[in-house]
Formats: C-alpha cells, sequence, structure tokens
C-alpha cells in the first residue's frame, strides 16, 4: 500500500501499519477497498475528467437558458491567470487578471458561484491568487463569463 507522496517515512509508515491491521473485511472490495500492492494507474481517468471539463467552457446562457455550443474545431485550453483587481457589478464578481503570457484578460463569475468555490475568502483577498480557466485557445482579453464550477481551477 502506498500512502500520500507529501507525508515524512515515520508518519507514512505508522499510517500503513495502522491501516493493513484492520480486519480484513472491512479493507475488502465492498467496503474501503484498499490494500497491498501498487496504486492503479488513475491517468486515463485524469484525462477523462479534464476533457469533462472542457466541456464547460462551452457553456453558453441566453435569456435564461443554459446550452452546450462546442464545435468540434474549438481547442479548450486552461489559461493560467493571476488575479490582479477585483471588483463588483450587481451579482457579479469581476477579476481583472493578467496572463502567464502578459496579456491582460477580464472573467466575470456570479457571486453565488464564487461563494461555492471560495466561500471562506474576502473578495480582497482573492487579489494575487493564482487560477486556471478554461476557455477557447484563442481568447481575448474578455469579459468572459464562468458558467460552471468546473471552469475555473485555483491554483493557490
Amino acid at each position: 500500500m502506498n500512502a500520500h507522496p507529501r507525508l515524512d517515512d515515520r508518519d507514512r509508515d505508522v499510517l500503513e501499519r495502522v491501516l493493513m491491521e484492520l480486519p480484513a473485511h472491512i479493507r475488502s472490495k465492498g467496503q474501503a477497498n484498499y490494500g497491498p500492492g501498487a496504486i492503479p494507474d488513475y491517468g486515463p481517468m485524469e484525462r477523462l475528467v479534464a476533457e469533462v471539463r472542457s466541456f464547460s467552457a462551452c457553456l453558453k446562457l441566453d435569456g435564461g437558458i443554459l446550452s452546450i455550443i462546442c464545435p468540434p474545431e474549438l481547442n479548450i485550453v486552461a489559461h493560467e491567470l493571476w488575479i490582479d483587481d477585483v471588483s463588483v457589478a450587481g451579482t457579479s464578481v469581476i477579476f481583472s487578471a493578467t496572463g502567464i503570457n502578459r496579456q491582460p484578460m477580464t472573467i466575470t463569475i456570479g457571486r453565488s458561484l464564487l461563494d461555492q468555490l471560495v466561500s471562506d475568502v474576502g473578495l480582497s483577498a482573492l487579489k494575487g491568487r493564482h487560477l486556471e480557466v478554461l476557455l477557447p485557445a484563442n481568447a481575448t482579453a474578455g469579459p468572459h463569463r464562468i458558467l460552471h464550477p468546473n471552469q475555473i481551477e485555483w491554483l493557490n
């Protein structure tokens, strides 16, 4: 059994011993489903999750109707951004950000959606944060509206 890689060796050994000493019925496939051996390759699952996340960048909200418009030629990528400024306009929060390529980009997200993603942080604390936003590869300065929580991932 392999434990979390960020644990130091002593903690990892203690955790492994404690878990492996639990009764077999608790470790069985029908219960916790763990045991000795190599960690399975989750690469294919991670790729599938990334592909599903990319579809969220194709969500369009038009007059209260949510649709997925994702032409086959559309290339969705993760844009790395740093938040330079945060402002509020009605029920939306606006991020003025700079990309890894030093290009400015404006991101708009509904306050209720933002609260789902970072409920324990005030708006002023978002300044300077590093994030990834799923948008078309050729995305311009924007504004770009975030409609789904999978479109944004906080990196710090």
